[in-house]
């Protein structure tokens, strides 16, 4: 599941640096949880959410609800850390 996430995010890179995929990946995802249980900031972190739904086309964020449920489905099996390898390709080939 870890290289369909990066075929994905590569996928993705042909208008954006794949970093920046990846990076805008990880923080919807973590505002979308933290949104979902902590209301104190929402509007704060919704904004920020929103900004960064706005570089992307429809085509583009349709994937990114892909990569999070490959995400999860990979952390469910507890073998490994997808994010760590990920984060470990594109850093040595960004």
């Amino acid at each position: 599941m870890t290289q369909q996430m990066k075929k994905i995010i590569e996928g993705l890179s042909t208008r954006h640096m794949t970093w920046d995929i990846f990076s805008d990946f990880l923080e919807m995802a973590a505002i979308s949880f933290s949104n979902s249980v902590n209301l104190n900031t929402f509007d704060e972190r919704e904004k920020r959410y929103l900004d960064i739904v706005k570089k992307y086309n429809k085509q583009e964020l349709h994937k990114f609800p892909e990569l999070l449920s490959l995400l999860v489905d990979e952390l469910e099996t507890g073998l490994g850390d997808p994010l760590g390898t990920l984060f470990c390709e594109f850093l040595a080939n960004p």
